[in-house]
């Protein structure tokens, strides 16, 4: 119960701090740029989904998250058991992983827009992949290099059982699911923000959340671009406590 109330309290502050926040924007805001009230970005932000080419946007960004997202995970977990069949393979490879993990992704865009081309449907989620993967990758890894060698001899002794493919069902994949599932949200909330600001950036061939932004931005419909934002925190924040509603129920 006291679990419960704690996040009906969070959620009911989260429009008030959201509110506080753009308040101290406002206040550093030049005169000349019109800083739009609070309650003027509110209710932008409810009608905004009623705006036909709004939930198109948030369909497009929610596409693409979730395809890099998706690909981010199984090509990180692969890897992830790739590189550490092996301590030595690990150390050979953990290097080169921390340095493309200092890269900015936008640093690879002139590389792949050669390859791709800038307005290809696929630019966007294909570098919004990089960092996530890396992410699961790291994550995954330091699961497997840090799990209980103990817990895998006393269940191979307990059961009888020393098959590998076996000790890694029963035992392994417990040991690295809480490394997994922070690697996941780090990963997802990465995509969001690299899908958003791709595509206000205007890669691709669709219009989503980011590309509106821009556009706003430019018809200096400051109301729009803020509730657009909010959208784009409510996006991720929802996946989140998806994330963590999964969890609850089934992983124990």
């Amino acid at each position: 119960m006291i679990k419960f109330n704690k996040h009906i309290i969070g959620l009911l502050l989260l429009p008030i701090f959201i509110g506080m926040f753009f308040y101290v924007l406002g206040l550093f805001s030049p005169e000349t740029i019109g800083f739009p009230t609070i309650k003027s970005i509110y209710i932008d932000f409810i009608k905004s989904f009623i705006d036909s080419s709004i939930l198109k946007a948030i369909l497009t960004t929610s596409k693409y998250v979730l395809i890099s997202t998706v690909v981010s995970i199984i090509t990180g977990v692969i890897l992830s058991f790739l590189l550490n069949l092996n301590k030595y393979i690990w150390s050979a490879f953990e290097p080169f992983i921390d340095f493309l993990r200092s890269i900015p992704v936008t640093f690879f865009i002139p590389a792949f827009a050669v390859i791709l081309g800038v307005s290809s449907p696929n630019i966007i989620w294909i570098l919004a992949v990089i960092p996530s993967t890396l992410i699961i990758i790291v994550n995954v890894s330091y699961g497997l290099t840090q799990q209980n060698l103990n817990r895998l001899h006393q269940y191979s002794l307990l059961s009888g059982n020393k098959n590998h493919l076996n000790l890694f069902y029963k035992v392994t994949i417990f040991e690295i699911i809480p490394f997994f599932i922070a690697g996941f949200k780090i990963a997802l909330s990465y995509a969001i923000v690299i899908v958003t600001v791709l595509e206000y950036m205007s890669m691709g061939d669709q219009i989503g959340l980011g590309t509106l932004v821009s556009e706003e931005m430019e018809q200096l419909n400051y109301k729009r671009v803020y509730s657009i934002i909010m959208i784009v925190g409510l996006i991720g924040f929802l996946l989140n406590k998806l994330i963590d509603k999964v969890t609850e129920k089934y992983v124990k």
